[in-house]
């Protein structure tokens, strides 16, 4: 349904809120927090005033302005708020989470043999692509999680996230892997590693010139 080139905004049913940093700081040219183990607690997202939804689409024309003068085509929000992962506002070869992103349209598709962890899989796909996304680390939208339907629990959905995982290792290795995670069963969970020399072997095994 969407033209070539568009932007469009996906997100879960089971949002509940948006915790942020400043919108003045968002928008403006700072890229990093002096964070550090003394100064933490003052850059905690809870100290701010907690954003609105229609607040946050008023920075997506800001966002995709950006996105666009970069060439990239994917933008995801924070993963967390630990202050650790709040010292620079953007990254851009990290995980940008399905539960929120803006999506570009171009000529690829999303690969359904990836239903499960398909922001991964996406993820990898336009890094291929595009050799970046964006991630905006500053603002953080919260879901509730494994709720009843879909895919199910945690356990339920365990034998597929472990085949989808190998076949996203399979179709993106280097830049997707396996790793461990406590509490996760060995080949239930997997990684990006988004290097440029990854990058450039994964898109060869591909056939992305």
């Amino acid at each position: 349904m969407m033209n070539a080139g568009e932007w469009a905004v996906f997100m879960c049913d089971d949002f509940q809120g948006i915790k942020s940093l400043p919108f003045e700081w968002i928008t403006s040219n700072r890229k990093e927090l002096p964070i550090n183990p003394s100064t933490q607690n003052v850059f905690r997202l809870n100290q701010h005033k907690k954003p609105t939804l229609r607040e946050m689409f008023s920075l997506f024309p800001t966002l995709t302005e950006l996105a666009d003068r970069n060439g990239i085509h994917l933008i995801g929000f924070g993963l967390h708020d630990n202050p650790r992962n709040l010292r620079k506002k953007f990254t851009t070869r990290g995980l940008a989470d399905g539960r929120f992103w803006l999506v570009k349209k171009a000529n690829y598709a999303f690969d359904i043999k990836a239903q499960l962890i398909d922001d991964v899989a996406w993820t990898a796909e336009n890094l291929l692509r595009h050799r970046n996304v964006l991630v905006l680390n500053w603002l953080v939208p919260y879901f509730e999680r494994y709720t009843a339907g879909g895919f199910g629990s945690t356990q339920q959905r365990k034998e597929l996230r472990r085949q989808e995982c190998q076949y996203l290792v399979n179709k993106y290795n280097p830049v997707v892997k396996f790793a461990k995670k406590p509490g996760w069963d060995a080949g239930t969970h997997i990684k990006l590693y988004a290097t440029d020399n990854n990058i450039a072997i994964a898109r060869k095994r591909n056939g992305i010139t």
